[in-house]
């Protein structure tokens, strides 16, 4: 966390006085107290809350258009929601049954989760990637951004094709390859993102989570692209027909396409005592990862009320 004994940035600087105690009216981003007259380093004396961090917010204010303050807010939220409906739809076959989606009343439920998941995913990913003119600029941090946006939209769209498009040779398993490995890179980009983003609120501990989930996504995608490929047909007909273009080539099997489809042949019997460590570190992950979405998607609106009733009290005093 932002300490504040670190050199104030001038335009908190310029709205204390000498003692470092508010000379203007500032309002509580915790509960829209007056905290005029209190000092910086103190709390707020309705709610406790730091009158460091309403300061700070109104510091990304002051950089931001508040517009986008609320987008990226907005994309934060979405994000979290997606993924507890996602995290939801794994645990509603224990509570109401495996068969779930043989009832009317189960499909109904599993189609309407799926779509909000999706949806929220999609608008999600929109938001966040929102651009500020008044951002940093940097190769990275537009990398994040635009992954961000466009990796999860590819992810959805390379869910909902595949499966619109029944009669292409194995669409669902292609469909769910392209979920795993867009959604990776999508999340990457993500956390990514958040991790600048953290530091405007701000919040290092929270960037340093980001960074931490980005790195770990990518691993995990990586690993679910290949443990999805272990368990269906798709890696051993790519291994198959990769073997065959080496043989119609040399007009024989070389032997390092031999070894090649011996060491796949092993690495599907291998990867099968994985499965249960797999579900449990991905259920840890999108828990942590929810955790720190929503912690941003909060920060962010606390900055969107706080711009409201700065607003609303500038029009009251011109009135």
């Amino acid at each position: 966390m932002e300490s504040s004994n670190n050199p104030l940035p001038g335009h908190i600087a310029r709205r204390l006085d000498a003692e470092g105690k508010l000379a203007e009216s500032v309002t509580c981003v915790g509960c829209g107290y007056d905290l005029r007259t209190m000092d910086h380093r103190g709390s707020c004396p309705e709610c406790g809350r730091r009158v460091w961090d309403s300061l700070r917010i109104l510091e990304l204010l002051h950089e931001f258009e508040p517009k986008w303050v609320r987008s990226v807010g907005n994309g934060f939220t979405m994000l979290a929601m997606a993924i507890g409906v996602g995290m939801l739809s794994g645990v509603l076959p224990v509570f109401l049954g495996d068969d779930l989606d043989s009832h009317l009343l189960g499909f109904c439920i599993l189609v309407g989760m799926t779509v909000s998941f999706f949806g929220l995913t999609f608008l999600g990913a929109w938001s966040l990637g929102t651009r500020s003119p008044d951002e940093p600029k940097g190769l990275v941090r537009w990398a994040a951004r635009v992954g961000s946006r466009w990796s999860l939209m590819l992810c959805v769209a390379a869910v909902v094709v595949p499966l619109a498009l029944r009669s292409v040779w194995r669409s669902g398993q292609w469909s769910m390859l392209g979920f795993y490995a867009f959604g990776g890179v999508g999340l990457v980009a993500v956390f990514l993102r958040a991790a600048f983003l953290a530091r405007l609120v701000p919040s290092r501990s929270i960037a340093r989570q980001a960074l931490a989930l980005g790195l770990l996504f990518a691993l995990h995608g990586g690993f679910m692209v290949l443990f999805y490929l272990a368990i269906t047909p798709l890696g051993g007909d790519m291994v198959n027909a990769l073997v065959g273009w080496t043989e119609a080539v040399y007009g024989r099997r070389p032997p390092l396409a031999t070894k090649l489809l011996h060491l796949w042949r092993e690495f599907i019997g291998a990867w099968q005592t994985f499965v249960p460590y797999i579900e449990w570190i991905s259920w840890v992950l999108f828990i942590w990862a929810a955790a720190v979405l929503w912690w941003c998607s909060r920060r962010f609106r606390e900055a969107e009320r706080m711009a409201r009733k700065m607003k609303a009290a500038g029009e009251a005093a011109g009135g």
